[in-house]
Order: C-alpha cells, then sequence, then structure tokens
C-alpha cells in the first residue's frame, strides 16, 4: 500500500528530494559514519533467511569461548493476550558455559565490528558482527548476562534498538549487575544445570521469528542444528528447549 509521504516523494525531483531529507537533520548534525536509526532497521530487515540462521551467530560465539554445552531456552506467556497461543514464544534465551566475558567486554560486544578475533584466521566468526547483527534481526531488545570463572555478580549489558534516536551519535550503555531472567533461572534449575561462568543472550519480545510457537520453532532449530554443527556435537552438547541435537547427515 502507498503512503502519502511516498506519494509525495514521487513528485519531487531528484534534488528536491534531497532538499527535504537534509532540512530534517539538527543544525547540529555531525554527519556520523552510520545514521543508526535507519542502519538498524536495515540490518533488521537483511542478512538472515530464518531464526535458525541467526541463532547460529549465537551458538558460534558460544563454541568459539570454549563451551562445552549451549542450551536454547523458550519462555511462553503468563497471561494469554489475544493473539497468543499458551505455546507462543515471548523470549527465547541462549545459555552457554563457555569463559564468559569482563563488564567492558559485554558492553562492547553489543556494538558492530567489536570482535576479538580478528587477527586469527581460525576462528568462526572475526569481525564483531555476529551477535548486534543476528539479534537485532530477530528482536528490537537484546539482553547480555555474563559471568567469568570467579567472579561473584553476573554482569548485564543491553542493546535496546526502541531507545535510539534518529539523530546523533549512539552508546551502549553501561552494563550492570543482575540477575538471571526468572525464566532462565527456571530452566537451570530444572535441568539441574549451575551458572557458574558463560554467557546467556536473551532475545526479548522477539517479533521476527521465522515460527511463532515453541514446537514448530524447536522443530526448526534441532534440525538446522542437527546439520551445521554435526562434526562438533561429539564434543560440545546443545540442547533446543529440553530436546538434545543429534548429527544429521544431509545426504
Amino acid at each position: 500500500m502507498t503512503t502519502t509521504t511516498e506519494t509525495a516523494d514521487r513528485l519531487l525531483t531528484e534534488v528536491e528530494r534531497q532538499q527535504k531529507y537534509l532540512a530534517k537533520l539538527p543544525k547540529d548534525y555531525k554527519f556520523p559514519l552510520f545514521n543508526a536509526a535507519q542502519a538498524l532497521e536495515s540490518q533488521r530487515r537483511s542478512g538472515y533467511r530464518s531464526t535458525a540462521s541467526a541463532a547460529r551467530e549465537i551458538v558460534d560465539n558460544a563454541i568459539e569461548a570454549g563451551a562445552t554445552r549451549v542450551n536454547i531456552a523458550f519462555e511462553r506467556p503468563k497471561v494469554l493476550k489475544a493473539y497468543q497461543r499458551q505455546d507462543s514464544i515471548t523470549s527465547i534465551a541462549f545459555i552457554d558455559d563457555g569463559s564468559g566475558m569482563l563488564p567492558e567486554m559485554a558492553r562492547y560486544a553489543l556494538s558492530w565490528g567489536s570482535g576479538t578475533h580478528f587477527d586469527d584466521p581460525a576462528f568462526i566468526g572475526k569481525f564483531g558482527f555476529g551477535l548486534p547483527n543476528a539479534s537485532i534481526n530477530q528482536t528490537r531488545l537484546v539482553e547480555v548476562y555474563t559471568k567469568i570463572e570467579g567472579a561473584v555478580k553476573i554482569t548485564k549489558a543491553t542493546l535496546d534498538a526502541r531507545q535510539v534516536t534518529e539523530f546523533g551519535v549512539q552508546e551502549i550503555p553501561e552494563p550492570h549487575e543482575a540477575n538471571l531472567p526468572e525464566f532462565v533461572r527456571n530452566y537451570l534449575d530444572k535441568n539441574g544445570l549451575a551458572f557458574d561462568h558463560g554467557t546467556v543472550v536473551v532475545w526479548a519480545n522477539p517479533d521476527r521469528l521465522s515460527f511463532r510457537t515453541a514446537a514448530l520453532l524447536r522443530e526448526q532449530l534441532v534440525d538446522d542444528f542437527g546439520v551445521t554443527y554435526r562434526y562438533i556435537l561429539p564434543r560440545v552438547e546443545i540442547t533446543v528447549d529440553a530436546t538434545k541435537v543429534q548429527p544429521v547427515d544431509p545426504l
């Protein structure tokens, strides 16, 4: 459906269109390399064909961090809304037992280009785009909870696309101490798992999932991971919503 704005734009010459959009800029506009709000919206609409392909970025990060276990947990609605089913997904958590991150690294990891393996060709991901790219593609709010071995508290860092203003320089907020979300704690308790060190990436209220019900999304992730990580599964256990991923021969 064509909007009034789109129709009006088509009536303008190219120079008039440029003048129109330049007039929207604040007088003190600094012309940053990226327009944060527009860049985020562009990233949300490109790059991943499915939730499974986006989720692989988070699993890859966990494997690179030395995880021997990656659990994907789904949160279901406590109170159903008109459009929801009991099996709807309200949040997804990727829980690993890797090395975890220092507080400032958790903050840094949510910015684009923040990889720590840029000069090491042996790693799966080197460029630091996976975590923010994949997360924003699926949700407007991603939370990272992390803890290194020996740390007393858990650190939480957040990227909230809803808070990004149209203009101006954008920053990742400072991380702070926090408890794991209730559904993550319940999942760990139910499965007898500890969180002594590692990282939990939470996609809160995801709005671009391939499937909105747990049963269908679980099936997609289990099948996809079974093929993708078939040679890694003997040393890294991956579980999706309490279903263990098994190696799958694509042939």
